[in-house]
């Protein structure tokens, strides 16, 4: 599996076509995963993950994943 993500990096990398399309697939993210980050930011402040790693889990879910 390792093998496969770096002959696929390497791929990206040197191919211009590619590095494009990489580009404008990671700014159309952004936004997402910095939801996602102030999402997890907050369900730690919740319940401290160190001290309670299921209950942080639990909180991530139900920010991330609501029903």
């Amino acid at each position: 599996m390792k093998r496969i993500l770096f002959t696929l990096a390497r791929h990206v990398a040197t191919n211009p076509r590619m590095r494009a399309q990489a580009l404008q697939a990671a700014q159309k993210m952004r936004p997402h995963m910095e939801e996602a980050g102030r999402q997890i930011a907050a369900a730690a402040r919740e319940s401290d993950p160190r001290r309670d790693p299921v209950g942080f889990g639990r909180r991530v879910r139900e920010r991330l994943f609501p029903k």
